[in-house]
């Protein structure tokens, strides 16, 4: 019995470690709360930018011209391909042949712009070429940013639809 268990645990450690899967730990306090699943690049760059404008928040007035410039925001730029990406309603998509991949939400302390643009850019890199938005909420915050919420469905489309006579 203990021989079977044993070539059993070592078959699955085998499989898992060569076969490329990711593991997710949810550490959410909220169990509705999204889930964003972004390369690690992207996730240290994000995280030494919000450590950058915490740090220059907690600086008072007069040491903050001496040390530390204030960090502009870094621009939002469009991945290529992503600005093909067309807004539709789910009737026209369904029309068109279109099939549903999934859902996708956003949520961004910016402007609508570049929320806009980082949902292109995800949908994009999942592989769909229309959204279909379910939701759209926007609150202020502050003078210069708002709170975005977008949730929308990721459509895959055909390049060419068939025409009739």
């Amino acid at each position: 019995m203990h021989i079977i268990l044993l070539k059993l645990v070592t078959l699955i450690a085998l499989g898992m470690t060569t076969s490329g899967c990711q593991m997710l730990l949810d550490n959410r306090e909220n169990g509705m709360a999204s889930v964003v699943v972004v390369p690690t690049a992207e996730w240290d760059k994000m995280q030494q930018d919000k450590l950058r404008l915490e740090i220059t928040q907690n600086m008072d007035e007069s040491s903050r011209e001496d040390k530390l410039m204030p960090l502009a925001p870094t621009p939002i730029v469009p991945v290529e391909g992503s600005r093909l990406i067309q807004f539709s309603n789910r009737t026209d998509s369904n029309l068109a042949g279109c099939s549903a991949i999934g859902a996708i939400e956003i949520r961004h302390k910016g402007t609508m712009d570049d929320a806009v643009i980082i949902l292109k850019n995800e949908a994009h890199r999942l592989s769909s070429n229309i959204l279909v938005p379910v939701l759209m909420e926007q609150s202020e915050t502050n003078a210069y940013a708002s709170s975005i919420q977008i949730e929308a469905r990721m459509m895959k489309c055909p390049l060419k639809l068939a025409r009739g006579n």
